[in-house]
């Protein structure tokens, strides 16, 4: 597979991980552990772009890069991962990234959208 198909199998791998891990800690610490995970994965992977990737600025700066999608897409589908979906949305994060992150989600929503409707 290309390297698209590479890195998503690596972030669902991870991600998944995370999604089963043991129900031994108390909900609210497993979820604040993923959400500080999650927003440090798409802080850190901000700037990453395939080549295969319309830049940023073409769209208006609204796109929401494949890694991001690859994230939001896997936290969108994994019913035990919906919270820290919602707490990014919410603006409910661990700290650094705040606003940037719930225009971004929303942008991602808002494809799914009108995707999902075309």
């Amino acid at each position: 597979p290309g390297a698209e198909a590479r890195a998503q199998q690596l972030l669902e791998a991870l991600l998944g991980t995370m999604a089963s891990e043991p129900l031994g800690r108390p909900l609210q610490d497993r979820v604040a552990a993923a959400q500080c995970l999650v927003e440090q994965l798409l802080v850190r992977t901000s700037s990453l772009q395939f080549s295969t990737e319309q830049k940023p600025e073409a769209d208006g700066g609204h796109g929401v890069s494949f890694v991001h999608a690859a994230v939001l897409d896997f936290l969108l589908a994994s019913p035990q991962l919906r919270s820290v979906l919602e707490a990014l949305l919410n603006g409910q994060g661990s700290g650094a990234s705040g606003t940037p992150q719930v225009a971004m989600l929303e942008a991602f929503l808002e494809e799914r959208c009108v995707k999902s409707q075309a």
